[in-house]
């Protein structure tokens, strides 16, 4: 499957269902072991939701991607790195190495998944402008 300005959707929103998963239920299960307060997985998982539902509405919902919905989910993506880099900091020291090497590895994730949507966004509308 070739990843373009349309399907790119299905797969940030897959992204954004595991982590939905992991944040609202299988590190809550997992309290003691990973050392984030649970009511903040909880939080940090609204954002996951979020976006899966929005991703899936690209998908299956928008005939043809636009801009303006990739560069939100980008923009949003952004924000929740952020967001998750800054909770990682705040919690650092009650963060197991399980917790540290999730939120680490959710961070790097990220970051790897909002530079491939730059370059997808970039292919296809970089074209239709010029």
């Amino acid at each position: 499957m070739r990843v373009d300005e349309n399907n790119i959707f299905l797969i940030d929103g897959l992204g954004a269902l595991v982590s939905l998963i992991f944040l609202g239920v299988v590190l809550p299960a997992l309290d003691g072991f990973i050392g984030m307060p649970t009511d903040i997985l909880y939080l940090l998982a609204v954002a996951p939701a979020l976006f899966f539902s929005f991703d899936m509405y690209c998908f299956f919902s928008v005939k043809r991607a636009n801009e303006k919905g990739l560069s939100a989910i980008i923009g949003a993506n952004m924000l929740y790195c952020l967001v998750s880099t800054g909770v990682l900091i705040h919690h650092f020291d009650s963060l197991t190495g399980w917790g540290l090497l999730y939120f680490v590895a959710e961070v790097l994730i990220l970051i790897a998944m909002i530079v491939y949507e730059v370059r997808v966004f970039r292919g296809a509308y970089r074209s239709e402008a010029g």
